[in-house]
């Protein structure tokens, strides 16, 4: 399948012309000015096309993690540096996720990290300000609330509705958490961005207990963070007050191919 590139407006020769241009002169400040912070995304088994951002943060550095070979072979689509899985050995939406819950591993060179979903387009400052407000705090992860649900159980039933996992899985998931004790109402996140302070000890821990129950249990990664948070003691900060998905000015969300 022929790869796209999604922009959200009509890909007339004068705006593509105006694209590179701005994309040319981007990549020319960050080569001047070697960016010091790092946002990145992944895509695997062509589940998203990249979404080219309209809004563009010199202080960071856009790197895209993926199995799609027509991008591979181009190295660099609009702001982002393309680079290959580091991890492959699972299903597409594992391996997926072993690249985002693991910037520790990717991203020694950083000491934070900015993690999205690659079908979302970044309209606007917030979410660069959002993570700059984070600086002076002791917050090693941020992330902003779930759109609909507070709990994870109502998101694990909600689950189990729309078959968004085997079955027997999210059961076995489901008598984990009661057999552990995991209280209902401890809030939710939609982990379709995420900030980290990902060389922190209490980060590492907690990514590698999220990969742990992703890996052993259910796929659907919002059913096991804030169960591995918990475990560990630690609390969640919410990165913004709003699900992104609330913010137009800021955020488009396309759909999954």
């Amino acid at each position: 399948m022929k790869r796209r590139l999604l922009i959200g407006k009509s890909k007339d020769l004068l705006y593509s012309i105006l694209l590179w241009y701005k994309f040319r002169k981007f990549h020319q400040l960050q080569r001047k000015n070697p960016p010091r912070k790092v946002i990145y995304t992944c895509i695997t088994g062509g589940y998203d096309c990249l979404v080219l951002n309209m809004y563009l943060n010199p202080e960071y550095k856009y790197v895209c993690f993926t199995d799609d070979e027509t991008y591979l072979k181009r190295r660099i689509v609009g702001p982002w540096h393309i680079e290959p899985l580091r991890y492959d050995r699972l299903d597409n939406t594992r391996n997926n996720r072993y690249h985002k819950m693991h910037p520790h591993e990717l991203f020694s060179d950083y000491e934070e990290s900015l993690f999205i979903d690659a079908n979302i387009q970044l309209r606007g400052n917030c979410l660069f300000a959002a993570a700059d407000a984070m600086h002076g705090r002791d917050v090693f992860l941020a992330i902003p609330p779930h759109r609909r649900c507070r709990c994870l159980y109502d998101e694990l039933e909600e689950c189990i509705r729309s078959h968004k996992d085997n079955a027997e899985v999210l059961e076995k998931h489901r008598i984990f958490l009661e057999e552990e004790g995991y209280p209902r109402q401890m809030g939710l996140t939609e982990n379709n961005v995420i900030y980290r302070k990902h060389k922190d000890p209490r980060c590492i821990k907690v990514m590698e207990d999220w990969w742990y129950m992703v890996e052993n249990y259910s796929r659907r990664d919002q059913l096991s963070l804030f169960y591995v948070l918990w475990k560990n003691g630690e609390q969640m900060t919410y990165l913004l007050d709003f699900p992104i998905k609330s913010d137009k000015a800021n955020f488009r969300l396309f759909h999954h191919n």
